[in-house]
């Protein structure tokens, strides 16, 4: 038995890689335009393969018409009076381009849902979650066609890091799962992410950690000065700007280690000062990566740009799979050291076996 359990945690650790997180908050076109930040986020998909992308759907604050009447994101969902209206997915502008991350294997579609830090009432977030699972396969701007836009897991953002609000986040991520379960087959790969930022309460931090697949708890700017640069309202005071090594535990990282493979890190503004160039972001995403945490996002704007420079995500995303690849090799040979005279015991018993 132990000798399966050393080939077991090899080839786990072997298989362990950093995904990538994408908030996508952004308008993707219409019938005859496709906007330049969407078609970025498609083409890393499609160039990156061996990559993960969970990429953050968000049309409207939420999936509603009725989330946020001032049209979030530069543009209304359907109103029911509409003559295009169609009964989930926004509208057909978000149907026509949704479609293109559906169809690619490595990208998975989550739904936002904001929280109010615990202050949103319960029975409107759960409106949010069930309207999520009710996109499945509606009209594009195509005559007769229809294509698919399931949503497969949830962001919950502006999650409180009070511990007093740990029952209703609980009572929503079980509606969450029970809705999304009652779809069957059809509801395909489904994660929840939590995005709390880091939280004191070592109890609670476990809590949100054991209701989620993953948590943020580290999401700010890179810059140091966001105002000599017009983006304050990106990155409000006060706040700390990104340092890789001042990230520890509780400032940043979880309090509780054995929780980095659930962890998320996002980084925005990714522009000097201090030195933003490629090589910096390149050893920015090695040093997180090194950490094995679940997923990370870097953007040299805010979360709507993934073109401009250097943390485009084309940059981004082609760097995140040399630092796996580095890390795992790395890693990888460290550790086979160590389960070496294991792995050949359970090897050579297996040979001798099939010898008799």
């Amino acid at each position: 038995m132990k000798y399966h359990v050393a080939a077991a945690a090899f080839a786990a650790l072997a298989l362990a890689r950093t995904d990538l997180m994408v908030p996508l908050y952004v308008y993707p076109g219409n019938m005859t335009w496709t906007n330049p930040e969407w078609s970025a986020a498609v083409e890393a998909i499609q160039d990156n393969p061996d990559l993960h992308f969970y990429i953050i759907i968000n049309p409207n604050n939420g999936p509603r018409n009725t989330s946020d009447s001032t049209g979030y994101n530069g543009g209304f969902c359907q109103v029911y009076n509409n003559t295009d209206y169609i009964p989930h997915g926004c509208n057909r502008d978000w149907t026509t381009h949704i479609s293109a991350i559906s169809k690619l294997s490595n990208a998975q579609t989550i739904g936002y849902v904001y929280t109010s830090y615990g202050q949103r009432p319960v029975e409107e977030t759960k409106a949010d979650i069930l309207e999520w699972s009710q996109w499945d396969k509606e009209p594009t701007w195509n005559a007769g066609e229809t294509a698919d836009i399931s949503i497969h897991g949830l962001w919950f953002d502006e999650v409180s890091t009070s511990s007093d609000n740990g029952s209703n986040y609980m009572e929503l991520i079980q509606y969450a799962n029970d809705t999304f379960n009652a779809k069957g087959s059809e509801r395909g790969r489904y994660s929840v992410i939590l995005n709390s930022g880091p939280v004191s309460d070592t109890a609670y931090e476990a809590q949100l950690f054991n209701m989620s697949s993953a948590v943020v708890t580290k999401e700010t700017c890179y810059t140091s000065d966001p105002a000599s640069l017009g983006v304050s309202w990106d990155c409000p005071e006060p706040y700390s700007p990104f340092e890789l090594k001042s990230l520890a535990k509780g400032d940043g990282l979880p309090q509780n280690p054995d929780l980095l493979p659930q962890t998320v890190i996002i980084v925005h503004q990714f522009r000097g000062p201090p030195t933003a160039t490629l090589q910096t972001l390149r050893e920015q995403i090695d040093g997180v990566v090194k950490l094995g945490v679940h997923s990370t996002y870097f953007t040299s704007g805010s979360y709507h740009n993934t073109t401009i420079l250097p943390a485009s995500i084309g940059n981004v995303s082609s760097i995140l799979i040399e630092a796996n690849d580095a890390t795992q090799w790395t890693d990888g040979c460290a550790t086979w050291w160590i389960w070496l005279p294991l792995l050949c015991a359970y090897l050579n018993g297996h040979l001798y076996w099939m010898l008799e």
